[in-house]
């Protein structure tokens, strides 16, 4: 006699406990993610971090061997020129003139011995270079659709040289500074840090700006110089985190308070490199007296202010 085989069915779910299971679900990914970016951010932070040590540890080899801290170069709508050499003769950004001393010669040269035409494309290409150390990784992509010197997209720096105003013993470094000038002690004086811009305006914006266009090899200018107030201007340059909106334009000829050529950037606290190398994190709302005197290499300052 032949037997039956019964089959043994295995619960299926119901849609109530699909349901449950789809929001546990959802509800872990939504306190993961917090997590994830958060490890992120972290990790941007640090590398950002390592930029600005890396640009202060090559301003003291340039020092160390030219005696000096890198030029901030000619006016704006200069790039740099590699037959102009390192001196005060250089036109091109203190960005541009550290290149040699980042391990990127041949960056810098890459005009040398043209002329004309050639020349002047060799110099567009290097516009249109990406430094890594430069770019913030926060920030992301450091190409900017804009057109100068004939190339588009130009490329930009996310850090700047802190210049602290006019005047005897009020601009900080970089500038062509000897060692010897810094009085207020190396570890009190900002040399270079994160700058300000709009995020509007990270890759492109308004014919008008003027933060982001003209790239990192430009001389003195807003794309690689910011200012830290001199005592009489407190309420001019203060630290701003980058705030869609928050204009980045020249009022008055000066900019107003809170952007232009403010130090600034992406993240929670500013970072910025001290001239002995150090990288020091501030508030946004750090003390501007405290603040003015870290930009000023002779003005009596430091953290504990006046002496």
């Amino acid at each position: 006699m032949v037997r039956g085989h019964t089959q043994r069915h295995r619960p299926a779910f119901t849609l109530v406990e699909l349901l449950v299971v789809i929001a546990i679900i959802a509800i872990l990914i939504g306190l993961l993610l917090p997590a994830v970016q958060s490890a992120r951010e972290s990790a941007r932070v640090m590398q950002c971090k390592a930029n600005l040590r890396q640009i202060a540890l090559g301003c003291s080899q340039y020092l160390g061997a030219q005696g000096t801290y890198p030029g901030t170069g000619g006016w704006y709508e200069h790039t740099g020129d590699a037959s102009e050499g390192l001196g005060p003769a250089q036109r091109g950004g203190w960005l541009y003139s550290l290149l040699p001393y980042i391990e990127r010669v041949t960056l810098f040269s890459v005009d040398e011995g043209l002329s004309g035409a050639a020349k002047a494309t060799a110099q567009r290409s290097r516009i249109g270079t990406v430094v890594s150390i430069y770019v913030c990784p926060t920030r992301g992509s450091p190409f900017v659709q804009r057109t100068w010197f004939g190339q588009t997209p130009l490329t930009r720096s996310d850090y700047a040289a802190c210049n602290a105003g006019t005047g005897p013993g009020v601009f900080a470094v970089p500038g062509f500074t000897r060692d010897y000038q810094i009085t207020d002690g190396f570890s009190n004086v900002f040399l270079v840090g994160e700058r300000y811009i709009n995020p509007d305006q990270y890759f492109g914006g308004p014919t008008t700006m003027r933060t982001v266009d003209q790239g990192w090899t430009v001389g003195s200018d807003q794309d690689t110089m910011s200012r830290c107030s001199a005592l009489s201007q407190l309420n001019f340059w203060e630290p701003t985190r980058d705030t869609p909106g928050l204009s980045s334009e020249i009022a008055n000829g000066f900019p107003v308070s809170r952007n232009g050529v403010a130090f600034g950037g992406p993240h929670a606290l500013l970072h910025m490199a001290m001239c002995d190398g150090s990288i020091q994190s501030f508030s946004y709302d750090i003390n501007l007296t405290v603040y003015s005197l870290l930009g000023g290499m002779a003005d009596g300052g430091g953290f504990d202010g006046p002496e």
